[in-house]
């Protein structure tokens, strides 16, 4: 009797967890999946025209019930192409070497897709009045840069940003990219 109480303890404590977890809260295993749910379909891609604007500086409004996220991409000399950004599967903006731009969030689980020349995925969670810094960065080698992103802290990211300039957009009738 004692093996069996023993057991039932077992088997409720490594179902719970199981149990409680929703669909929204899984997690893709492969790096496949992963880059599905942050880029989107290849047929949802889609192409920019990019300017920035070093008139204004402006920051974004930070609300109680929205996570606050700027993406910014800091100079580099030899960095003249696009880093596209997708959050969720949607195409939300676009950075070239020195310039930022910034979005509101619901909170909760987001997949971020920067795109350039490669691709590179950031999972996390956002919470409601966070405000959260992505860095693009770029390292060059010699046959194609590697792109990365990286969820800094806002004293890592406040002395990049302010030598930035705004990303302003349009969409492309070109090519995708």
């Amino acid at each position: 009797m004692r093996l069996v109480r023993i057991f039932l303890m077992l088997l409720c404590a490594v179902s719970l967890p199981a149990l409680c977890q929703t669909q929204q809260d899984a997690y893709p295993d492969s790096r496949q999946e992963r880059e599905l749910k942050a880029c989107g379909a290849p047929e949802k891609g889609v192409s920019y025209n990019v300017l920035s604007d070093t008139s204004a500086h402006p920051s974004g409004t930070q609300t109680a019930d929205k996570a606050l996220v700027y993406i910014f991409r800091p100079h580099h000399s030899l960095a003249s192409f696009q880093s596209k950004v997708a959050v969720d599967g949607e195409w939300r903006g676009v950075n070239v070497s020195g310039t930022y731009f910034f979005l509101t969030l619901e909170p909760g689980l987001h997949y971020f897709c920067s795109e350039a020349k490669s691709r590179s995925l950031l999972i996390f969670t956002a919470e409601a009045g966070e405000t959260y810094y992505i860095e693009q960065q770029v390292i060059f080698k010699p046959h194609s840069p590697v792109h990365n992103l990286f969820l800094l802290s806002e004293a890592d990211s406040k002395s990049t940003l302010a030598l930035t300039a705004l990303s302003t957009w349009s969409l492309s009738t070109g090519k995708v990219e």
